[in-house]
């Protein structure tokens, strides 16, 4: 680096191999932000992928749990039926 004297101030100047290097660096830190960045994102992505398969596989495993609980009360409905036709018959005699 060179330092230009002008007046009382000393004041340093870039020189042109300095400058390109400090471009290059530039360039570099930018180059490798933009890498995390798309790493990151990635990341992300993947993250979401997993917690929509979860959500998925839950909302099928309620699904069948729902479809369940229906069979079960129209059985329960069904053997209801059939003990008020006892119970009626019953009375009848």
């Amino acid at each position: 680096m060179e330092v230009v004297r002008k007046g009382y101030v000393e004041m340093p100047t870039l020189i042109r191999g300095t400058a390109e290097e400090e471009k290059e660096k530039a360039l570099r830190s930018l180059e490798s932000e933009a890498f995390k960045q798309k790493m990151y994102i990635k990341d992300l992505k993947r993250k979401y992928r997993l917690v929509y398969d979860a959500e998925s596989s839950q909302r099928a495993e309620l699904r069948t749990f729902k479809n369940k609980m229906c069979l079960a009360f129209a059985g329960l409905c069904m053997a209801d039926v059939v003990f008020i036709l006892i119970f009626a018959k019953m009375l009848i005699k």
